[in-house]
């Protein structure tokens, strides 16, 4: 990639070896040092240090030279979910992450119902013996839920018309392991 005066050629993925044009960027040098990693004595997390004084782990950000305290946690990985949200509030989609396509279940559930009809694909958990079962499907119509003699979203069920094998049924939100809507696959935290 030529040179850009006052910007620095960034690697996507973090890999300096990796230097195909899909993963290369311009950036500034600060928008390059927000994704380096410590070392891994501090955590396996970007932004995240642990307080021997409070026996936690700390998550912080930095933007323009002012560093932002997001909060101390008994979870590493927890710390490392709210730099990532962090991190793209401040950074919008350069935002480097520590979960690239990672989501809760229930933002998976809100995006479903926001789905509107639209076909998706889900990677889910039988209850019976764990195995997992790949399904498309859709949304039901309200019409069709209002009929119910429950209501299935207080269970954390999604009613869904499953394409595969033509019959409706009842979609539980935490057998969810993959979800794949308008052509972006998530995985489940």
């Amino acid at each position: 990639m030529p040179r850009k005066k006052g910007r620095v050629v960034d690697h996507m993925d973090r890999n300096g070896l990796n230097n195909h044009r899909g993963n290369l960027r311009y950036c500034s040098k600060g928008e390059n040092a927000q994704g380096s990693r410590r070392p891994r004595r501090y955590s396996e997390y970007v932004g995240v240090t642990f307080a021997k004084a409070r026996k936690k782990w700390v998550a912080r950000i930095t933007k323009d030279h002012e560093q932002h305290h997001l909060g101390y946690f008994d979870l590493q990985r927890l710390a490392a979910l709210t730099y990532d949200i962090a991190a793209e509030r401040l950074y919008g989609t350069e935002a480097k992450k520590n979960f690239r396509n990672f989501v809760a279940r229930d933002l998976a559930r809100r995006w479903i119902l926001s789905s509107k009809g639209r076909i998706f694909s889900a990677l889910v958990t039988k209850r019976t013996n764990g195995e997992y079962r790949e399904l498309v499907g859709k949304l039901v119509p309200k019409a069709l839920v209002a009929k119910m003699k429950f209501d299935p979203y207080t269970r954390n069920l999604m009613p869904i018309f499953d394409l595969s094998r033509e019959n409706y049924r009842l979609l539980n939100v935490d057998g969810l392991a993959l979800l794949t809507i308008g052509g972006e696959t998530w995985r489940m935290l």
